[in-house]
């Protein structure tokens, strides 16, 4: 149950990420609620413990790890691409 929870706060934020950070299209808005429920699901797995707060903290971290990288790799390729 604990990780259901961390993947739905991996999935909001990364829904919220991807409206915050204007990405909102049919095809970015899909990939970042994947990419933030992934990242949850990663970290709480690595730092399982036995409180709900603790693993649902770490989603949260993982979350916006992965959604940071994400953004990283887009603004980088937008980059490149346009020079």
């Amino acid at each position: 149950m604990v990780i259901v929870w961390s993947l739905l706060v991996g999935m909001f934020l990364g829904w919220l990420g991807s409206v915050l950070a204007r990405t909102a299209t049919s095809g970015g808005i899909l990939v970042d609620i994947l990419c933030g429920g992934l990242g949850a699901i990663v970290l709480s797995l690595l730092l399982a413990s036995a409180a709900t707060f603790d693993n649902v903290v770490a989603g949260y971290l993982g979350s916006v790890c992965a959604l940071a990288l994400l953004y990283s790799a887009r603004r980088l390729r937008k980059r490149t691409t346009s020079n």
